[in-house]
Formats: C-alpha cells, sequence, structure tokens
C-alpha cells in the first residue's frame, strides 16, 4: 500500500510541476519527469524559473503638445472649429483632448485672455516628443 501512495505522489507532483512549467514556456516533458522523481524540490525549482521568449518592450515615441508659453496652460480657452462656430471656456487639457478627438486642427483657431487676437492653434501649441 505504501508504494501505492508513493508512485501516486510522484504522479501528482509530476503533473503539478509540468503545469507550472507550461505556463512559464518551459519543457513540460523533462520537467514532468523531474517532478516525477525530485517530487516538491522540482516544483520549486520551477517556481523560480523565469518565463522565456519574453521581449522587452521598446520605447514608444510619444508626441505632446504643449503651450510655447507655459503661462497659458492655466487659462481658459476658446476655439473655432471648421464651420466657425466658437467653443470654450475650456481648460488646456480639454483643448488637448479636443486636438485629440479632431475636433481641432492645427489650422483652427485658438484664443485665451494672454492672447491679443485670435490665432492658429500650430502657432501657440508646440509638439515635443518625450521618449518613455
Amino acid at each position: 500500500m505504501s508504494l501505492l501512495f508513493y508512485i501516486t505522489i510522484s504522479l501528482f507532483w509530476g503533473w503539478i510541476t509540468a503545469r507550472f512549467a507550461q505556463k512559464k514556456g518551459l519543457n513540460q516533458k523533462n520537467w514532468y519527469i523531474a517532478g516525477m522523481l525530485f517530487c516538491a524540490l522540482a516544483f520549486i525549482m520551477v517556481l523560480f524559473q523565469r518565463k522565456k521568449n519574453l521581449k522587452m518592450p521598446e520605447p514608444v515615441d510619444k508626441s505632446q503638445l504643449i503651450p510655447i508659453h507655459l503661462s497659458h496652460r492655466e487659462c481658459l480657452w476658446y476655439y473655432l472649429n471648421k464651420t466657425g462656430q466658437q467653443f470654450g471656456p475650456i481648460s488646456f487639457q480639454a483643448l488637448i483632448n479636443d486636438w485629440e478627438n479632431n475636433k481641432i486642427e492645427e489650422e483652427s483657431y485658438v484664443w485665451n485672455e494672454d492672447l491679443d487676437d485670435w490665432k492658429r492653434f500650430k502657432e501657440v501649441l508646440q509638439k515635443t516628443t518625450l521618449k518613455s
């Protein structure tokens, strides 16, 4: 009876070790055999193995819009859409969100209280590229 118990325990450890090896992209067959022969020791070794085939993500270039004059970040903004309809007052972040959602184009006119007259969007904001 004790031999049957040890065989069952070995099969269990082999199976559980192979399952964890599969999740980490390791060879299941080899780890199944190791799990059967060395039981919990093989299982613990699998837990500390690193996953295979992991690639580090490449840095992505992100564009960010910033006002040419930093004091414009705190201002309330107005803009004219393609049909000449005025929108605002909105925050600087809302202005950027509208640009990202294609409600504003680079040629659209914008204004805030620090500007003397309406200016094109591209004249008061600049694009910067950040590496992250």
